[in-house]
């Protein structure tokens, strides 16, 4: 059953037919009441799960339905709250598909309250997703709100949780245009979701990706991401990721002008996404085949669609869509000779659009394209020569706010047109000359022959499904139909191999994977990896396994050319070795095959079998793509380890003092308003301690700065050790250090405080000897914020430097 639940995505009929023999192992099994109904719960789950994932949202909410009753204790008294936590995470993810906004974030706070205290990952993946949801309301309230909040379980190692927040930040920073730091935050969560076995996330998150590199003018990079989407949404068979993959791919066709491969792409889309017609995935759809419509000139049939997008973008309460809505209905009215109607559509899609500079610049160039070509009402507050350039100097203005965005060519030609017709021919020439350069700069015929290799492979895989079909219904081609499934098969289990493979993101699971998937292929007693070492000459074996026995380490030099593995390395080509018994009689083959990631290369495999000519043609194939996917997915575990390392010391250097190495002042005070809002929100305690060293000027006039330095690290480390590991210990500047004391009283900040004063009066400092500190604890109360504590707290310190030094006073209230 187990194995069943980790494989529901990654393969999911695998996954039913395991349940089907866990189903019948049950009454054989000793399991009774609470025990058997969860067990009940989870099978009933699992295949709502399945049922969810090819558009059968009938069949499984009512699954769904049955699942919480096993796990509420409605059948056997079993209160599972784990699994009542993943029946509310589909029940939330099926009305997300209908459009059902409230019903969903419902669901997710009964999951939220149900995993609180059991299960942070699925208390952190709740939270991100309502945090998700909030940010397509209103961005800059929800990254306010909910930043601070997930912040809080930024620690958590398991990927699941991480993959949650980094996804929640990606949306955040592409509804702010920021698509750089969109991509960075997405990339890792694509990763962490193959890593974790959730591939629709996978699949989303890869197109998201692809959209994103889109809005930066990148288009080639776009679609090797959806052609990664597609690819594995196809791979799945899940109808609804398909459209969505194809929705996503079609709009980088649109813009690279392929209009007819992006209406065919959006029509399957929308048939395959018929069922989730009130999904927000259903209304982009729309938006995307109401822009080609634009792109053909079918005005009549666009002002359909946009009109239809807004009525669903209103259902969805969806700001972003209904903007879209409203600039495309403007320049649809526009072409169909209608300006007045279509300028106001103009005006209110330009004010829908404050949130997302890339719509707004797109709204402001339907508005003056309105105003260049139409005598319609004035333009209130314009500061150029006429209304059209006014709105694209404002485009412009928008476009160049953008990071690492490049406004489009065109831009630069609207703006040198008004300029002409205003007798501006100087400005004029120049934005034409940049146009130029723009053009230059973004020229697609890479990503068009891009764009055309997917467009046949999409025909191909349609084409092959056909042929499939009528295989299995024309028997006098039985024969030749049977053999072209053998190699399919090949193929598809070589493909889901090298999902597997690459999916991994650590180097021992890549060799584990790469020894079971070359045993299932290929056969063969022993496989050996070795990768090269820094120095560029040294090939050191890191894995081998001889039927079941571990391989001793051992190395070879890169210019031996008597060793097979030195050999391939040094041709960068797969190689075969045959052996010989002392008889002369052939015994056995050796293949190797380089381990290359471009032209880099990290290393070699090896397969060797007792068996004569065990490695035909076909098999070399096949091992020289297990190879390839192993070096693939080894560089990406190297540069994910080296990513995960950077983003450490960045985190590490970004929160700590430099001198002391604890807390900086940047630290303690998000530590401090993250507190604040755990006692607003739970009423937890909460105090602080603001120290002060005795005389500390002296030290540094005395002794000098590199002394007095001496003496902050040596009093960094008292405090440290004297306090709790609860407690967050930093430098507060200069001299004052603060410790934030989490669920404590005045009380208990008291009894701390005075310990440490102890501590620090009985310690010997460098050059110095003796020093002593003088102590200030406040607690927060219902009276004043964060602000007020701290104020508290320095009002007591000064009371002990008054009072003589080398004491603890607590903050009146």
């Amino acid at each position: 059953m187990d194995l069943a639940w980790q494989l529901r995505q990654r393969d999911t009929h695998r996954a039913l037919a395991l349940a089907e023999e866990a189903e019948s192992a049950l009454a054989e099994a000793a399991l009774t009441g609470a025990a058997l109904a969860r067990v009940l719960g989870r099978l009933l789950l699992l295949r709502a799960e399945a049922k969810w994932l090819f558009n059968d949202l009938d069949g499984s909410r009512a699954l769904v339905a049955l699942a919480l009753q096993e796990f509420s204790g409605q059948s056997e008294g079993c209160v599972d709250s784990i699994g009542f936590a993943d029946a509310k995470w589909l029940q939330a993810c099926l009305a997300y598909d209908c459009g059902q906004s409230a019903a969903a974030r419902e669901a997710l706070e009964a999951m939220a309250g149900a995993a609180r205290e059991l299960d942070s990952v699925r208390f952190v993946v709740a939270q991100a997703t309502l945090a998700r949801d909030a940010a397509f309301k209103d961005v800059a309230t929800a990254q306010q709100i909910w930043e601070a909040e997930l912040a809080r379980f930024a620690e958590i190692p398991q990927p699941a949780a991480v993959l949650a927040i980094e996804d929640f930040k990606g949306l955040v920073a592409s509804l702010r245009s920021d698509h750089v730091e969109s991509i960075r935050h997405k990339s890792l969560a694509y990763s962490l979701a193959l890593d974790t076995g959730q591939l629709r996330r996978a699949i989303i998150t890869a197109t998201n990706i692809g959209g994103s590199f889109g809005n930066l003018n990148d288009h080639h990079a776009a679609l090797e991401w959806m052609q990664r989407g597609l690819e594995l949404a196809r791979a799945c068979g899940w109808p609804a990721r398909v459209g969505g993959a194809l929705m996503q791919t079609a709009e980088t066709q649109r813009c690279l002008h392929r209009y007819d491969a992006a209406a065919a792409m959006l029509q399957e889309a929308l048939s395959l996404l018929g069922p989730l017609h009130a999904s927000r995935n259903y209304a982009i759809a729309l938006h995307y085949l109401a822009d080609v419509e634009l792109d053909r000139k079918r005005y009549r049939s666009a002002l359909e669609k946009f009109r239809l997008l807004e009525q669903r973008a209103a259902a969805l309460d969806a700001n972003d869509l209904l903007g879209v809505a409203k600039r495309g209905q403007a320049k649809a009215l526009l072409e169909l000779g209608e300006p007045e109607a279509a300028l106001q559509a103009a005006v209110e899609a330009v004010a829908g659009a404050t949130a997302d500079p890339i719509r707004k610049i797109a709204a402001l160039r339907v508005l003056a394209e309105i105003y260049a070509r139409h005598p319609v009402a004035p333009l209130a507050g314009m500061t150029a020569e006429n209304a059209s350039l006014h709105c694209l100097q404002q485009a412009f203005e928008q476009a160049a706010a953008i990071e690492n965005y490049t406004p489009p060519g065109d831009l630069f030609e609207a703006m040198a047109r008004e300029y002409a017709k205003v007798g501006d021919t100087g400005r004029a020439y120049q934005l034409a000359l940049q146009s130029i350069e723009v053009r230059e700069k973004t020229h697609t015929e890479e990503a068009s022959s891009r764009a055309n290799a997917m467009h046949i492979s999409h025909e191909t895989e349609k084409a092959r499904a056909e042929s499939e079909h009528q295989r299995q219904l024309g028997a006098a081609h039985a024969e030749r139909a049977e053999a072209l499934e053998r190699h399919n098969a090949t193929l598809e289990r070589l493909s889901a191999a090298g999902r597997l493979i690459t999916g991994h993101l650590i180097a021992e699971g890549i060799y584990a994977a790469l020894d079971s998937h070359v045993q299932a292929l290929l056969g063969g007693e022993r496989l050996e990896i070795y990768m090269l070492l820094a120095d560029g000459s040294t090939l050191r074996s890191v894995y081998g396994d001889d039927c079941g026995t571990v391989v001793a380490p051992h190395e070879f030099d890169r210019g031996d050319a008597s060793a097979l593995v030195a050999r391939c390395a040094q041709e960068r080509s797969a190689v075969t070795q045959s052996g010989t018994s002392k008889a002369g009689e052939l015994f056995g083959e050796r293949l190797a095959a380089p381990l290359l990631v471009g032209e880099r290369l990290l290393g070699v495999m090896c397969i060797q079998s007792q068996r004569r000519s065990a490695f035909a043609e076909h098999d070399k194939s096949i091992f020289k793509t297990l190879c390839a996917y192993g070096a693939v997915a080894l560089a990406n575990a190297e540069t994910q380890a080296l990513l995960i390392e950077q983003n450490r010391l960045l985190e590490k250097i970004s929160t700590s003092d430099r001198l002391t190495g604890l807390s900086n002042r940047l630290h303690l005070d998000r530590v401090l308003q993250e507190e604040g809002l755990r006692n607003e929100r739970y009423g937890s305690e909460l105090s602080i301690i603001l120290l002060d060293v005795d005389h500390f000027k002296s030290v540094n006039d005395t002794h000098g700065h590199q002394v007095g330095d001496s003496v902050l690290v040596a009093m960094a480390e008292v405090l440290t050790k004297g306090s709790r590991t609860v407690d967050v210990v930093g430098r507060w500047g200069g001299e004052e250090f603060l410790i934030i004391c989490r669920e404590t009283n005045s009380h208990g900040a008291m009894v701390l405080a005075e310990h440490l004063r102890t501590l620090i009066a009985a310690h010997d400092f460098p050059v110095v000897g003796a020093k002593t500190g003088s102590f200030g604890v406040a607690s927060l109360d219902e009276q004043g914020g964060i602000e007020a504590l701290i104020a508290r707290a320095d009002a007591a310190l000064y009371k002990a430097k008054q009072l003589g030094r080398n004491q603890v006073q607590l903050g009146a209230v």
